[in-house]
């Protein structure tokens, strides 16, 4: 039994099994216990949920969680997956659709160029070097639409040989071709833009009724070109990261959906 100055002095321990972090209480309890001649060890809390264990998560050597391995941060992820690696999606995504949004309004202006020479045609006039503004638009549209379509598997692919590999193999093959791609389009961004910067520095235009500088529409094709880059290496870094490239599983959730448009 406590002695009574100790009875008189003691705090009630918390719910959660630690002391009190007052001076009073703390210098208290150590007293009871002392006056008692019981050594009390306080009870460790319970663990959170979500250490205990949850699909998506696993130890790592260092007590850390490792976070989820998908081939795209899912929302069960939630707070888990890290901060930096979840920023870095959004803003690769945000320049793949910013790309596609150029392709469309390029698409869309040609559209626009089309229509106004019809329509000035029939007022037996004519729109000033309406065939080069559309060619420079089809360039654009083209460039400009790379990196998503790439990112949604909608380019044309041959897997006749890299279907029958095994996972291993296969992973190998996606990241060999994947390496040449990347310093295909490393090449192919590096002189299209020294194409579009020697128009600049001469001044180069256009030899139709309208002078345009040529390094105006030539600039979509590095931008293009550029974006598609960052696109192989996104999905490189994927790949060698074992998880399955963006392409391949767009294209496995379509073809789950019954959706063959883009292999037709």
């Amino acid at each position: 039994m406590p002695s009574p100055r100790c009875a008189r002095s003691a705090r009630p321990w918390p719910r959660n099994g630690s002391p009190r972090l007052g001076r009073t209480g703390a210098s208290s309890s150590i007293r009871c216990r002392r006056g008692s001649g019981r050594r009390e060890q306080p009870r460790q809390a319970a663990r959170p949920a979500q250490a205990r264990g949850k699909p998506g998560l696993r130890r790592r050597k260092g007590g850390g969680r490792a976070p989820c391995l998908a081939g795209r941060p899912p929302a069960s992820c939630g707070r888990r997956f890290p901060e930096r690696a979840f920023r870095m999606r959004r803003l690769l995504d945000a320049l793949y659709a910013l790309g596609a949004a150029l392709a469309a309004l390029s698409l869309f202006a040609i559209f626009l160029v089309m229509m106004a020479q019809v329509a000035m045609r029939e007022m037996e006039r004519q729109l000033p070097a309406a065939d080069d503004v559309s060619a420079y638009l089809c360039v654009a549209t083209t460039f400009f639409a790379l990196a998503a379509t790439f990112r949604r598997g909608e380019l044309i692919r041959v897997g006749m040989l890299i279907e029958r590999l095994g996972p291993g193999a296969r992973r190998v093959a996606e990241a060999t071709v994947l390496v040449l791609a990347a310093v295909i389009m490393a090449y192919v961004t590096r002189w299209t833009f020294s194409d579009m910067l020697f128009s600049y520095e001469i001044e180069e235009v256009a030899q139709g009724t309208v002078p345009i500088p040529l390094w105006i529409p030539k600039l979509a094709m590095p931008i293009g070109a550029g974006l598609l880059l960052v696109a192989i290496l996104d999905e490189l870094v994927t790949v060698l990261r074992g998880r399955k490239p963006g392409y391949v599983v767009a294209a496995e959730e379509r073809a789950a959906a019954g959706d063959f448009s883009a292999e037709v």
